[in-house]
């Protein structure tokens, strides 16, 4: 969790130093933050709350939704095997309850009262568990529970930035983050912290790692990786290996891919998304977008980690 003078000098490289230091976003992140934390309780099997020093721990936000006291409502420790990297939560709107308390306007992943839908949370679900349906979430314990679920499989989400992006993005936000440096920078100097945080938590082998969200600065992260530019942390590894079956964006990342002569009929990596036509686009398996702006696609997650 970072503090406030880490978090602000993360703030001004991503806004510039021209741009006040706004306390509220600081706040929010406290909050969320300690929300990611509820969910690594999991992986830990312990009740964390009263050991963190960054949160009241008399003014708690809801009850710890994964312990009855110091008892993991979890009855066997998982660990971490599956980590996608998302992009940034949305700025967050205001409230709308219903009845049972769960907030039907907001969609952070880790807070479970935030009940809008959202294929963040449904895509996972449908990977891990592809013989049952997937139904709207109606109450804050039926977030507990999926989340229960997802963390009982091995998966954790992470965002590449710890504040909110704007919605809608505005337009070559993100291509001016890649071609200053900056999605480059928050890769090597945040994101692999976040991930070395969690490395005790994995399983004796490496944990898989996916991209998912808009693609634009995930697909230039992904292919720094596979040329080698970026690298990922000890113990954590990602399918970099070409992937058949995702549709190139109508107006791709500015980065310049080799172009290859691909034979996607005679190298089925998941027949269940099958598209021979798409040939000289360098996507890789590793990347779970398919070409909309609203999460990841759960054949996409499964080509990703299986």
């Amino acid at each position: 969790m970072l503090n406030e003078k880490e978090f602000k000098d993360l703030y001004e490289k991503y806004y510039g130093k021209s741009n006040s230091f706004k306390q509220k976003i600081y706040s929010d992140y406290l909050k969320d933050a300690n929300m990611f934390e509820d969910y690594l309780d999991i992986f830990r099997g312990i009740n964390t709350r009263k050991d963190r020093a960054f949160l009241d721990s008399n003014n708690w936000y809801y009850d710890h939704p994964f312990f009855n006291g110091v008892e993991p409502k979890l009855k066997e420790k998982p660990c971490v095997k599956f980590i996608m990297i998302g992009e940034a939560k949305p700025v967050p709107l205001s409230p709308i309850y219903n009845d049972c308390g769960g907030d039907v306007n907001n969609t952070y992943f880790y807070n479970v009262t935030h009940l809008k839908n959202t294929r963040w949370l449904s895509e996972p679900f449908k990977a891990f568990n592809t013989t049952q349906t997937w139904n709207k979430i109606e109450c804050p314990s039926g977030k507990a529970q999926i989340l229960l679920e997802l963390a009982a499989k091995g998966y954790l989400l992470i965002d590449l930035f710890p504040f909110p992006f704007p919605s809608p993005v505005p337009n070559n936000l993100r291509n001016k983050l890649n071609n200053s440096g900056i999605s480059s920078f928050f890769f090597t100097n945040y994101l692999t912290h976040r991930l070395k945080a969690v490395s005790g938590l994995n399983c004796s082998e490496d944990c898989f790692v996916a991209f998912s969200g808009p693609s634009t600065i995930h697909h230039y992260l992904v292919h720094e990786l596979a040329t080698g530019n970026l690298s990922l942390p000890n113990g954590f590894s990602s399918k970099l290996d070409v992937n058949y079956f995702i549709q190139p964006l109508a107006i791709l990342p500015q980065i310049s891919p080799a172009l290859m002569n691909w034979d996607p009929v005679s190298n089925l990596l998941n027949n269940n998304y099958h598209n021979p036509g798409m040939k000289q686009v360098p996507y890789y398996r590793c990347e779970t977008w398919d070409g909309s702006n609203t999460g990841p696609h759960w054949l996409m997650i499964q080509n990703s980690f299986f």
